[in-house]
């Protein structure tokens, strides 16, 4: 609980229309003002969530195409430099691996610098969304990290753009002075409408 000599956390959830995003937006709201008086929330599609909380600032914006100055100025709007706690949840999907690995960091970067310019070292904590794949289950047995994998598993050969947006994070995380948390979930359990990982479409 909060103390009443405390500032109320801020949240940024970026990729807030996903099953996850959605989640975190969920959980937020059902904590005390005391406890998160805003709740800036970001994605490329107009907020899906039938949630009604005035905390909620929506910012219908795509990444890939905005700057990130041009990012920094929504948030700027949304009393950004209060932020305290990044959420990040966005994912672009690409056969190609290299094309995945390309977009999803550069996804990434561009939340990292508007966060850093706006909210700076106001952020205490960033937490990254990744996936089991990390383990390389994709890559097949050969591959794979031995069983149960670990946070200390070793990395497989090659391209893996969780290992890239981890290593970002971690540098940011330095620079200025974050704590950060890393999550790999296997099957997330959900639901956000119109995404294409949710199987009740």
């Amino acid at each position: 609980m909060t103390s009443s000599t405390t500032p109320a956390k801020v949240a940024c959830i970026w990729g807030a229309n996903g099953i996850s995003g959605m989640a975190m937006i969920d959980i937020l709201v059902q904590q005390s003002r005391s406890e998160w008086s805003k709740i800036i929330s970001i994605s490329r599609r107009p907020m899906l969530s039938d949630i009604e909380d005035d905390r909620i600032y929506f910012i219908s914006i795509d990444i890939m195409k905005a700057s990130a100055d041009e990012i920094a100025s929504e948030l700027i709007k949304a009393d950004g430099h209060k932020i305290t706690y990044m959420f990040h949840y966005t994912y672009i999907e690409k056969m190609d691996e290299n094309k995945l690995n390309e977009v999803n960091k550069i996804v990434l970067q561009k939340a990292l610098d508007a966060t850093e310019k706006v909210a700076g070292k106001n952020v205490q904590c960033i937490s990254l969304q990744t996936g089991y794949q990390y383990y390389s289950v994709h890559k097949g047995s050969k591959h794979m990290a031995p069983a149960p994998f670990s946070e200390e598993a070793s990395r497989h050969e090659g391209l893996n753009f969780y290992y890239t947006q981890e290593d970002l994070v971690k540098e940011y995380a330095q620079k200025n002075h974050w704590n950060y948390v890393i999550t790999r979930p296997s099957l997330i359990i959900g639901v956000s409408k119109g995404n294409f990982l949710f199987l009740d479409k």
